[in-house]
Parts: structure tokens; sequence; C-alpha cells
């Protein structure tokens, strides 16, 4: 007695979910690079490297650098505006926020170093680049929105600035950061140094 075997078929991914998967992956690639070498180091080579795919795979996606640079510019943001919202999603406002930019500062130096590094030379990138400045005045314009609800436009304008100085400055240095310094500037651009003092 023969028994007929069931012949089984492997069903292929949607052509445009391979695509985005694919292109993911080269996106990651592109941070990887700059994160090792700088975006003057960033070469198709070098990306198809760091993702693992073959050479051609990031001429097919990413007809120059520039397109490469966007692409990993709105990852970016996305990533760090995720992490923004992680951090205010639960804040009533009238909070004291000093303590929160404090640990959100910290955590860009330390913890998300790469990714504040990452930001930082993307962002220095975008001044001689329209297509990345384009995609880097609505991330700053994102940090105020959210800290506008908090504290009003003024004052949120104020720590959005000081705190993309501190993380600067916090990555140029060597010594550990001062959290109490961090804390004293953040409470003197909220207003709330004034307001301990006086009671």
């Amino acid at each position: 007695m023969r028994i007929k075997r069931k012949k089984v078929t492997f069903k292929r991914a949607a052509p445009s979910v391979q695509r985005r998967s694919r292109r993911e992956a080269i996106t990651d690639g592109v941070l990887k690079v700059i994160a090792r070498r700088g975006v003057e180091g960033l070469t198709h080579r070098r990306v198809a490297s760091a993702a693992r795919v073959p050479l051609g795979s990031t001429t097919y996606y990413f007809k120059g650098i520039e397109d490469m640079l966007v692409a990993a510019m709105s990852a970016l943001v996305d990533r760090d505006l995720q992490r923004l919202k992680g951090y205010f999603d639960s804040i009533p406002r009238g909070a004291n926020l000093a303590p929160v930019m404090t640990a959100l500062v910290l955590d860009g130096v330390t913890h998300d170093r790469d990714n504040t590094i990452l930001a930082h030379e993307l962002s220095v990138a975008s001044l001689r680049r329209v297509r990345l400045r384009e995609i880097a005045e609505p991330w700053d314009q994102h940090w105020q929105r959210v800290l506008q609800d908090h504290v009003g436009a003024v004052r949120a304008a104020t720590v959005t600035a000081t705190a993309a100085w501190l993380m600067h400055q916090l990555l140029l240095q060597r010594k550990p950061p001062d959290k109490k310094l961090i804390l004293a500037m953040m409470r003197q651009a909220l207003g709330e140094a004034r307001t301990r003092n006086r009671r």
C-alpha cells in the first residue's frame, strides 16, 4: 500500500515586505558605519559589509550617499522620539521636570551614547545638506512641542537647547558626568531653581 505524501509548499514573503526588511537592514548598516567611521567614512561597500547584503543591494535601494544619510537620519529621529515619548508619556502636567530631563541627558551619554553620537554627527552634516536639514528642523521642533505642553514655549526652547549643549559637552569629556551639576542646570533652565529659593 502506497502512502501519498502531501507536497509541502512554503509561501514567500510578499515582495513589499522583503524590500522593506532589506532596506531596513541597509539603513542599520549605514548607522553602523557612521558610528564607526563618521559621515566621511560612509561608502556603499562598507554599508554592504555592515548590513551583510550584496553590494548591488545598496545601490538598488539607495542611489547615492545622501540618500543613505536621509534614511539613516529618519530612522534615528524615529528612535529618539520614541525614547522621548517613553520619558514623558506618564508625566502629569505641573510635575517637576528637572529630574526627568537630567535622567534623559544622562541616559543619552551613557546607555544610549552611540545613538547620541550619531545624532550629533548627522546634525552637523545637515548644516551643508538641505535634505538632512529638512529632517533636523522638525526633530528639534518636536522636542520643543513635547516640553511646551509642560512648561510653555520659551522654557521649552531653553531646555531643549540646554539638553543638546549638555549632551554635546558630556560626549567630549573623559570624566564621568556630574549628575548634581546637570540637575542644577536643568532647574535653572526650567525656572525651578527660582521657585525653590522662594520657598
